[in-house]
């Protein structure tokens, strides 16, 4: 799975479709983040040209993976959709010349490694910030109660605010 390769052109001129799962093992720039073994990553992609005729993938990507919360440095599942809207192009000047909502995928031969479509879409899916979902983290509550005492000693007394009863 890992070394197949697609030909995004010739497969938009047929509207294919693809759709299956891509084992973690394929994809070992995602691999280095997770901290166990995981299901494989379900995708669903379209192949079409648009009226401006260029080549497009769009799609879905889904995963759920294990990864470290960075508050409570515990295990979470991150569920990961991602929408794919990318445009094929040959040159830097091509992209940025693309509408709006669609990415581009620069490809300079005429095939690519369907496995690098795949995980170039869920590493750039990846929350900055991994955390578990709100109020199942163990070190929210904790986070809670030095807030709140934090909160507390902002009612402390100042000692000049009686000097703007004189002014």
């Amino acid at each position: 799975m890992k070394n197949d390769l697609i030909e995004p052109i010739k497969l938009a001129k047929t509207e294919a479709k693809l759709s299956g799962e891509m084992p973690i093992a394929a994809l070992p720039r995602l691999a280095e983040n997770l901290i166990a073994e995981c299901d494989a990553i379900t995708y669903v992609l379209d192949f079409s040209k648009d009226s401006a005729h260029r080549t497009l993938i769009q799609g879905k990507v889904e995963a759920e993976l294990p990864m470290l919360c960075q508050r409570c440095l515990k295990p979470t599942k991150v569920k990961l959709t991602c929408d794919m809207n990318l445009a094929i192009v040959k040159t830097e000047e091509q992209a940025e010349a693309l509408p709006e909502g669609l990415e581009p995928l620069l490809m300079a031969e005429d095939t690519v490694p369907l496995a690098i479509v795949i995980e170039d879409e869920v590493l750039l899916a990846l929350p900055l910030v991994v955390l578990h979902e709100s109020g199942s983290c163990s070190a929210s509550a904790k986070l809670a109660d030095i807030n709140a005492k934090f909160e507390m000693s902002d009612e402390r007394k100042h000692p000049f605010a009686s000097l703007k009863d004189v002014l």
